[in-house]
């Protein structure tokens, strides 16, 4: 397609509103049900998806040299961790994912002249962590790494999650979502 006029805009995706809360439980993993942070936060650690670094301008950039360590993404937000032969090993309930309570996402906003539509899709996505500080029961908002949406979205398409608190039976993929 002839893209002709094209617009990224960054959003936040807000885990405690209604809507969203599908991707915030189940905060403790039931079977082969996750929350969304759980999911990637997994295949991070396992290295089997590249993680990029939050720069402090807020703008994602998917090259080599912004990879993030998964064992210096753990150092630096202390979570516990294990290392086995090379492989990090990290217990269920170490995982924050209840502190996961937003997204950033990236979306692009595009005209494509071929088709005559405008379409609009997700092109990256970061994991915010929200954390009280010591002295003070103000919220410090952590956004953790920068992920590249074409890099996970094969593996969003392999997770379900439930779409209605109403009716469990209603599940589509991560990707769909």
């Amino acid at each position: 397609g002839e893209v002709v006029w094209k617009r990224d805009v960054y959003r936040t995706l807000d885990l405690k509103k209604e809507k969203n809360a599908s991707l915030y439980y189940p905060v403790e993993p039931q079977g082969e049900n996750m929350n969304l942070f759980t999911y990637i936060f997994k295949l991070v650690v396992a290295g089997d998806i590249p993680a990029y670094m939050y720069n402090l301008d807020g703008n994602e950039s998917f090259v080599a040299e912004n990879r993030v360590s998964p064992k210096e993404m753990l150092d630096d937000y202390g979570i516990y961790y294990e290392e086995k032969n090379g492989t990090l090993m990290v217990d269920q309930s170490d995982i924050p994912s209840g502190l996961v309570l937003s997204y950033y996402i990236k979306e692009s906003n595009f005209f494509d002249q071929r088709t005559a539509t405008y379409n609009r899709r997700v092109t990256a996505i970061c994991p915010v962590l929200h954390k009280s500080g010591d002295f003070t029961t103000e919220v410090v908002k952590y956004p953790m790494f920068w992920l590249n949406f074409d890099e996970i979205s094969p593996a969003l398409n392999n997770q379900k999650v439930m779409s209605s608190s109403y009716n469990n039976v209603s599940t589509m993929t991560l990707n769909d979502y």
